[in-house]
């Protein structure tokens, strides 16, 4: 198995995994920002918590010496509430990019209108 595909859980490196999100305007055609009400992940999706703190820490970073990571995806919601067109809008170590989206996949966010882009921000910090 690759390293890059080689994860350790948070728990076991003591990680402080935390998310924030909030909905954004979903981009039309033109690139034009369509106005939308805030949704707060947390509220939208009942799981964000659980999932935020299961979120694994690669064994790349760790042998890279990284010891925290900013990321924002984007995602939209189906009407069964599984998240959908999830996109990593930034990233401060690409090193969790992975790991950060298969999170957002385990995300279960019922009632979410069809049209809301939501974004979580999750920061993961290797305690001290």
């Amino acid at each position: 198995m690759s390293p890059l595909r080689t994860f350790l859980s948070c728990a076991a490196l003591a990680l402080a995994c935390a998310g924030a999100a909030s909905a954004h305007a979903r981009e039309g055609p033109a690139g034009d920002l369509a106005p939308m009400r805030s949704i707060d992940v947390a509220s939208a999706c009942p799981n964000a918590r659980e999932v935020a703190a299961s979120i694994v820490y690669p064994i790349a970073a760790v042998r890279a010496g990284v010891s925290n990571a900013d990321i924002a995806v984007g995602f939209s919601v189906a009407a069964s509430g599984e998240p959908i067109d999830i996109v990593v809008s930034s990233s401060s170590q690409p090193y969790f990019d992975d790991a950060v989206v298969a999170a957002v996949k385990r995300l279960r966010c019922p009632g979410v209108p069809v049209d809301a882009r939501l974004k979580w921000h999750v920061a993961l910090r290797v305690a001290p």
